[in-house]
């Protein structure tokens, strides 16, 4: 029984255009994030950036890799490897050439982030483990068959595939879910151990941090009650009710809708830089065909909505 259960888990055949959806989220999300890091990029990798300083680098870490570990000070280089980010993430969008650009961008933001030792965050960290998921389910060709160029190019009647391209096995979908889960439930055990949140108070220290971490000042700081449910809701829907609840088909909107509603806060309160972005565009991976479908088909129609009228 446990071996079926596991087999329906990762091995059945699902639409593959949710996925399609993704990937041009995906796209469309590095091409914002690299546009926003490159006044840090370039403190770090521009001329005389920080990289480059011997007092303040050493020698590369255990087990991480960069290109800038072992060259000298490029400008060209830099602004190179920069543009052909921005470009493999545009490919990653329009689904073109996609194997090679989701290669190309977990290399570039490796490359990137390994040597940043300040001015990078958890959001940061995301962004390289999601290119690397995307890299894994690209190169097994199950990223570019909707919404791509890519499948345009090979959609020839002559070729007459065994398998059917609209279905896929849920394997890819379930790498970015459990991952997904598991930024949320490490989150709330690492918060979990800290005294501040252990005792209440650790929303209302959040709240009192007005010239640092708040965009505006609520008062809800003079709440101690308030904050303290509000603390202790913070861990527990990180800590069960998102990583589980979510896996209930007949709820899973509802679940979604509460995690854009808490980043949307996130936002709007403190500055935390992309990790709602790139959070939001994660949840894509639990949709359904039809959810998708919806979304696509309600876009088309405002795009194509001026052009009837104008006719």
């Amino acid at each position: 029984m446990s071996l079926q259960v596991m087999n329906r888990f990762l091995h059945s055949e699902v639409s593959a255009r949710p996925l399609g959806f993704f990937r041009v989220l995906w796209g469309g999300f590095l091409i914002y994030y690299y546009l926003g890091i490159y006044w840090l990029l370039n403190l770090y990798y521009g001329t005389d950036g920080l990289t480059y300083m011997e007092e303040l680098t050493g020698l590369a870490p255990p087990l991480q890799w960069s290109l800038f570990f072992w060259m000298d000070q490029s400008n060209f280089i830099f602004h190179g490897l920069y543009v052909l980010v921005l470009l493999a993430a545009l490919g990653m969008m329009l689904g073109r050439y996609t194997r090679v650009c989701s290669v190309i961008v977990f290399f570039c933001t490796v490359s990137f982030q390994s040597p940043a030792w300040w001015g990078t965050n958890s959001a940061d960290q995301l962004v390289k483990i999601i290119s690397f998921l995307f890299m894994v389910v690209s190169l097994a060709g199950y990223a570019s068959r909707y919404y791509s160029l890519d499948a345009r190019q090979n959609d020839s009647p002559e070729e007459g595939r065994a398998q059917d391209p609209s279905l896929m096995p849920i394997w890819p979908y379930r790498l970015f879910q459990v991952q997904l889960c598991m930024v949320y439930f490490t989150s709330a055990l690492q918060k979990a151990g800290s005294v501040d949140w252990q005792s209440g108070r650790a929303m209302e220290l959040v709240f009192l941090q007005t010239n640092s971490w708040m965009r505006f000042d609520p008062g809800l700081s003079e709440y101690p009650a308030f904050t303290a449910l509000i603390t202790i809701g913070v861990l527990l829907w990180e800590l069960a009710a998102f990583p589980v609840l979510v896996w209930i088909k007949s709820i899973r909107l509802w679940v979604l809708a509460s995690g854009v509603l808490f980043h949307l806060g996130i936002v709007i309160f403190f500055k935390v830089f992309i990790f709602t972005e790139i959070m939001i565009v994660i949840y894509c991976c639990f949709l359904t065909e039809n959810q998708v479908q919806w979304v696509v088909d309600r876009f088309s129609g405002v795009i194509s909505r001026p052009n009837t009228r104008s006719s």
